[in-house]
């Protein structure tokens, strides 16, 4: 049957690579289309927090090598499987700054985030950080797409960038932070008053690269869905799309990207391959997340890997049903720790949030976090402000409360001798000013995530002071980890390394080439970003 229309690259998804993948295709003198289900433009990306960490990226004081970070990665993700081998790796930190090249060449504007990569203590491992964020951005500029870009319900839209807000989590204990906060203030009052809508973390990424594709007349097709792969002769030249009620065939002859984001959404596949209990309320990717595609690839004899891992964001959920992010922004704080349905600790509370999650699982029982009046009167938990607990989360039983670690371990399920002890040795390290347990506060990730002002050590402080206060802690999630195997072209490939020839994939759709690590803020995000440039790049160069 003949195609109702054709491009050279059909991307299918608006997520982060989007937009680089068509302009590299544009560069080349080939058309693209970018396919987005949902009526909004951005994928997971927009309602994320708009990071992306990038080896060798332009932005580092203290520079970076090839070396260094395949020393990171070993140290870090290890021995993960295919998804992760030294080729993807190479190819990976290889092509980070080509494509920020590409993209600010196009206009598109980074910050250092000078955020610490999460294991910086290992070799390889950044202090400075590697991660990278898009500065604020006004979506005005957008005109009549200005409404278009998605975003998380979960997550208020504000103009603060996402290390911006971790820092301001210190406001309390911090002058520095003080002065973020205020300025952040000050940003809010302006929208009101000359009604503009600057955003920031993921919106403001999306905002700024749609603003790219408007302005190279890049073709966005919104609210069309993507039923179905082409094959012919065992290579993938197209796609079924359903359009305004009517499907139509799309060529592509170049190769169709698969960009369309994970299975966060897909209770079917979740309950197969992670069947610890994941509520769908846990999910903050986009609603689009839903792996529509998988079994179809599988059927063309792709395969998957890493299917039972999630970009796990650990926090909690109230009496309304609303999730909040909790680790390690509220449990890495000083007065804070996190403990087991025993009462024992299990993991460093200031950890990278994919590790502390698969440490909840790896417990098999309900986790939560402790706390103090201290922590509640320097540190914010969620959307509520230091110095208060709304008492309609008391009342409800989101907080439960009680004068003494005995009467709150009684109330939570737990030993009450366990707890004690518990709470008594980890009072011993904080004094000391070091966790002798779980090594909290000694990395330069862990004293950012404390705050930096604490003393003896930034990321401990007793819990100590009455009332206490105990949260169940909850399996949130930004989106899958696992998914289709790709190689270092992102091509996607069968069980033996062949590549189905014409199909591409990156993003959260792909079992990633972090393993089951995450190395640093915006691991995902920044991934998607390059293997989207190299599949766009790889696919142009198909024909010639």
């Amino acid at each position: 049957m003949p195609f109702d229309e054709s491009f050279d690259l059909v991307v299918v998804g608006s997520g982060a690579s989007a937009v680089a993948a068509a302009c590299v295709a544009k560069s080349q003198g080939l058309t693209s289309v970018i396919i987005e289900k949902l009526d909004k433009f951005g994928g997971s990306t927009a309602y994320s927090g708009g990071v992306f960490w990038m080896p060798l990226n332009p932005y580092l004081e203290q520079g970076d090598s090839m070396e260094d970070a395949l020393r990171y990665f070993e140290a870090t993700a290890g021995d993960s499987g295919p998804a992760s081998s030294l080729e993807r790796r190479k190819t990976f930190i290889e092509n980070s700054p080509k494509v920020i090249a590409l993209l600010q060449q196009h206009g598109m504007q980074f910050e250092h985030s000078r955020w610490p990569d999460y294991y910086s203590d290992r070799p390889g491992g950044s202090k400075e950080g590697r991660s990278l964020n898009a500065p604020l951005f006004d979506l005005c500029e957008l005109g009549e797409w200005q409404d278009k870009v998605g975003h998380s319900p979960n997550m208020p839209q504000v103009p603060v960038n996402t290390p911006d807000y971790c820092r301001m989590t210190n406001a309390k204990t911090s002058f520095k932070a003080k002065l973020l906060a205020a300025e952040a203030g000050w940003m809010m009052l302006k929208n009101v008053l000359l009604r503009r809508k600057v955003r920031g973390s993921g919106v403001a990424v999306q905002g700024r690269l749609l603003q790219i594709a408007l302005r190279e007349k890049l073709p966005i097709w919104l609210g069309t869905k993507v039923n179905s792969l082409i094959e012919e002769n065992g290579r993938v030249v197209g796609v079924t799309v359903e359009q305004d009620g009517k499907e139509r065939r799309i060529g592509a002859t170049r190769g169709v990207l698969l960009n369309a984001g994970g299975y966060a959404h897909n209770r079917a596949i979740r309950d197969v391959h992670q069947p610890f209990g994941i509520d769908p309320r846990w999910n903050w990717s986009s609603p689009g997340d839903t792996g529509d595609l998988i079994g179809q690839v599988e059927a063309l004899g792709g395969y998957t890997d890493l299917m039972d891992e999630a970009i796990w964001v650990p926090g909690s959920m109230d009496a309304d049903g609303t999730p909040y992010f909790n680790v390690p922004m509220g449990t890495g704080k000083p007065h804070h720790i996190a403990v087991d349905a025993k009462g024992s600790r299990f993991a460093d509370e200031t950890c990278a949030y994919m590790e502390f999650g698969q440490r909840m699982i790896r417990t098999g029982g309900q986790t939560w976090a402790i706390m103090d009046s201290q922590a509640r009167k320097k540190y914010p938990w969620g959307p509520c402000l230091p110095g208060s607990t709304p008492e309609k989360w008391i009342e409800s039983g989101y907080f439960i409360r009680d004068d003494t670690i005995e009467g709150l371990a009684v109330k939570c399920g737990m030993d009450p001798q366990t707890l004690r002890e518990t709470v008594d040795r980890f009072n011993g390290f904080a004094r000391k000013g070091v966790d002798e347990e779980f090594h909290r506060g000694e990395s330069v990730n862990s004293r950012w995530v404390g705050g930096n002002t604490h003393k003896p050590n930034p990321a401990l402080g007793e819990v100590s002071k009455p009332p206490y206060y105990a949260v169940k802690l909850c399996l949130t999630n930004v989106g899958t980890a696992g998914g289709l195997m790709t190689d270092e072209f992102a091509r996607v490939v069968r069980q033996d390394g062949r590549p189905i020839e014409g199909l591409y994939a990156t993003g959260n759709s792909t079992a990633s080439v972090m393993g089951r690590a995450y190395l640093g803020a915006g691991a995902s995000i920044g991934a998607s970003l390059v293997f989207g440039y190299v599949a766009a790049k790889h696919a142009a160069a198909a024909n010639d």
